[in-house]
């Protein structure tokens, strides 16, 4: 049975309004858990990090890094079409390096860094 409704669908961060005719739809029993993609800066270091994961935060401040703003929030649990945000870290650099792509997180260990953890889904 088709149905008619006015709708605003969340499609990863994207909003799509608009009239749709839907079929019968599927709920998810997963509860979506949205948390802060935070931006920290050192000065000393001249290198940005992003966090999301209270670990994550107290790393960057442990390590003299400042808090700048938060850039949006992203899904805490993996989702269907969702890929995972990681963290990478270069000690001789000194260097953090987020990516979510699997040409991002092979440039990364072939420079030398090391996985540190996954911060969320994007």
């Amino acid at each position: 049975m088709q149905n008619r409704f006015l709708s605003s669908l969340f499609i990863g961060t994207v909003i799509i309004l608009g009239t749709a005719y839907a079929q019968t739809v599927q709920k998810t029993t997963t509860k979506e858990v949205k948390v802060p993609l935070k931006l920290y800066w050192s000065s000393g270091r001249t290198d940005n990090f992003t966090t999301a994961t209270s670990k994550g935060e107290q790393d960057a401040i442990n390590a003299s890094y400042k808090f700048v703003r938060t850039m949006g929030y992203i899904n805490k649990h993996p989702k269907d079409g969702l890929v995972p945000l990681k963290l990478y870290w270069s000690s001789s650099r000194k260097d953090n390096f987020t990516t979510a792509t699997s040409k991002g997180e092979q440039d990364a260990i072939n420079a030398g860094y090391k996985s540190v953890r996954i911060m969320g889904y994007i």
